[in-house]
């Protein structure tokens, strides 16, 4: 199994079917931006109503549950973006 680490206080790791196709980590960005986006409006809403949250992907379920994330925590959100966007870096660097 391929792991792939960013520095910080919590190592995240992936097996070697993440990222495989080109748009695997844009497409996880894009995913988590709608839940970010999802959570700022439940924060503005008034009481008594009911808004849904957007469904995930499977790739960002084994993700999440890989790396024990929990996305309604504002500190996972961000470990999890600081991995992509490791991950995009380093596919430049290699390009």
């Amino acid at each position: 199994m391929a792991r792939e680490t960013v520095p910080n206080r919590r190592n995240m790791s992936r097996t070697c079917h993440f990222g495989s196709r080109p748009g695997d980590v844009n497409r996880l960005s894009r995913e988590l931006d709608l839940i970010d986006e999802a959570l700022l409006e439940l924060s503005v809403r008034q009481s008594g109503q009911v808004a849904k949250m957007p469904r995930t992907t499977q790739l960002m379920d084994q993700l999440i549950e890989l790396n024990k994330l929990n996305l309604l925590h504002k500190e996972d959100r961000q470990l999890l973006r600081q991995f992509l966007q490791a991950i995009r870096q380093r596919r430049q660097s290699c390009i």
